[in-house]
Parts: C-alpha cells; structure tokens; sequence
C-alpha cells in the first residue's frame, strides 16, 4: 500500500545529525503549498538547538510576509485584495484588469473561491488554467 501524502505545509520526521564538534544539522522534508516538497536544513550547536532552528524556519515558511493572507485564507478574499489592490495601483492597463476581472469572475471564483489559500495546488490550477486557454480560443 503507498505511502499516504502528506498535508500541505507540514513536515516530517526530523533527522538530527552531528556535523563535527559543536555543529549539528536538523534536516526534514516539507510539503510546500503549492504541493511540492522541500528538503529544509538547519544547524545549532545541540541537536536541540538545530531541531528548534528548523522548527522556526518551517514556521517562515508557513506564514505569509504581509500579514493579511494565511493558508486558511478563503481564496475569493484574497482575489478581492489583489483585484482592489491593483485597481488602486493602477499598475495594469484598464481594459486589461476589466479582462482580468471578467475571467476571474466567470472562471476562477467559480473553480477556487471557496477553497481555502493553503488547498490551492498545482493540479487544481492547472484545471483553471486549461479553462482560461478554452475561453481565449473560443
């Protein structure tokens, strides 16, 4: 029987190795959320150290820079900060954010609003994505 996959953004058993005198690494394997997996090491001068050093990098990993967004964020939020923030900016023309703005409405909402940041993976993006290019060729 396979082994079951792991959650996303979670990690797995922690290896505790000594390096040399005074130098241990800590070394695990993430789940990322974008569902890939990372191979994440830390050192300290105790095995301790080195395993709480790569709790905390894990922990960084996890949460987001700004603040605003967490994994357990719902996904149409979080397009509604983006849509508002780039409004805002004006950093995209207008004609392409209305574009922008009618396939998230249409397609992507539809397909991922309810789905929490941290549940958004690669194969359900791909299924959005191969409906965006269906809608271009249309």
């Amino acid at each position: 029987m396979p082994r079951p996959v792991q959650p996303l953004g979670t990690f797995g058993v922690i290896a505790v190795k000594k390096l040399r005198p005074g130098v241990h690494i800590a070394t695990t394997r993430y789940r990322d959320f974008d569902g890939g997996y990372r191979h994440v090491k830390k050192t300290g001068p105790t095995p301790k150290q080195a395993e709480n050093a790569l709790k905390q990098a894990i922990t960084e990993l996890t949460e987001q820079q700004d603040g605003d967004l967490t994994r357990q964020t719902p996904f149409r939020e979080a397009a509604e900060i983006w849509r508002a923030e780039e409004r805002e900016a004006g950093r995209i023309a207008p004609q392409t954010m209305d574009r922008y703005e009618t396939d998230l409405d249409s397609i992507v909402l539809p397909a991922l609003g309810e789905l929490r940041l941290g549940c958004v993976a690669k194969p359900r993006l791909g299924v959005v994505r191969g409906a965006l290019v269906l809608c271009r060729v249309m």
